[in-house]
């Protein structure tokens, strides 16, 4: 071999080293935005959802579905709803407005009304799992919503 060729090949390795260099800082530079992201995104999940789950635990007190209705109301709560829509995925931003839909059309909550609000409910959880990154979820809007509402199978979500 000639001098230039091992030239060549140093300046390779060099070259080469960088480039992955460069790679790797890069890819740590995005996980740990998608990190940040993640935790954001948990955070304001819970933020949105939280009075309906209270909601359904006191769904026979009329003094905390009172407080409910004005911790929903209140700008905490538009300021986490504005933040979902903005931070939020597509498929998450979809499943809230549909079950926000379902839940101002329940009235004297009709068989079919109820069901359609349970079906929205476990969409928005199934929505909010696949976006925490459980993608190849197998469990239904059922499964989602199994652990508080003992009678579920009645409204046949699956």
């Amino acid at each position: 071999m000639t001098w230039w060729q091992y030239l060549l090949i140093i300046a390779l390795g060099i070259v080469s080293g960088w480039v992955g260099a460069w790679f790797r800082m890069h890819l740590a530079h995005r996980n740990l935005e998608l990190q940040r992201l993640y935790d954001a995104r948990s955070k304001m999940y819970m933020e949105v959802i939280d009075p309906y789950i209270k909601t359904f635990l006191a769904a026979k007190s009329a003094q905390a579905q009172k407080q409910l209705e004005k911790q929903m109301v209140s700008y905490e709560y538009r300021k986490a709803m504005t933040e979902l829509t903005l931070l939020g995925s597509d498929e998450v931003v979809h499943a809230v407005n549909r079950f926000m839909a379902a839940a101002n059309k329940m009235e004297g909550g009709s068989k079919n009304q109820q069901r359609d609000l349970m079906s929205a409910w476990g969409d928005l959880y199934l929505a909010i799992r696949r976006d925490l990154g459980n993608r190849s979820t197998q469990l239904g809007p059922a499964d989602m919503l199994r652990h508080s509402i003992t009678d579920i199978d009645t409204l046949n979500l699956d």
